[in-house]
């Protein structure tokens, strides 16, 4: 069986989450959002830009990339490739996940047997964290970020 952390499986291929722990990070029982670095050119075209939005997610967190999302005024519901992201405010990084179908989620083993249980609301918190390549296009900061969302519990 397939398993994946990464949110573009989850909804292009139906493939099974089962959230990572990084062990190089503080990241935890997460779900892989976004991942940019200073190479991207249809996301970043100058080096400028690439370092103004890490900046800014650097010193605004990662609702910094949430508020980018969307152009309306109301940044608290927003829309991720179908998922609905509800947060209580837009600075908030908590949110609320509900997938317009029930994802298979792997929720433990036993012995070599997985626990795959159906959901389609998760409860958790946005968080970031950079890392570095030697083929990026400077060398002055991070070269790339990663967007996580680390599952707190899952509601139904």
């Amino acid at each position: 069986m397939k398993t994946t952390h990464s949110i573009w499986e989850i909804l292009d291929e139906g493939v099974t989450f089962e959230p990572v722990d990084l062990k190089s990070s503080f990241i935890k029982n997460a779900m892989l959002f976004e991942i940019s670095e200073d190479t991207d050119d249809g996301t970043f075209p100058r080096v400028s830009d690439y370092m103004r939005f890490a900046n800014s997610l650097d010193s605004d967190g990662t609702s910094y990339f949430l508020n980018r999302l969307s152009r309306k005024k109301n940044k608290s519901e927003l829309d991720f490739c179908g998922v609905k992201i509800t947060r209580e405010s837009q600075w908030d990084c908590k949110a609320i996940l509900e997938f317009p179908e029930p994802i298979d989620v792997i929720m433990g083993h036993v012995g070599e047997k997985a626990i795959i249980e159906k959901v389609k609301i998760i409860q958790g918190e946005f968080t970031h964290d950079w890392f570095f390549r030697k083929s990026g296009r400077q060398d002055k900061i991070a070269n790339g970020f990663e967007i996580w969302f680390e599952v707190e519990k899952y509601l139904g």
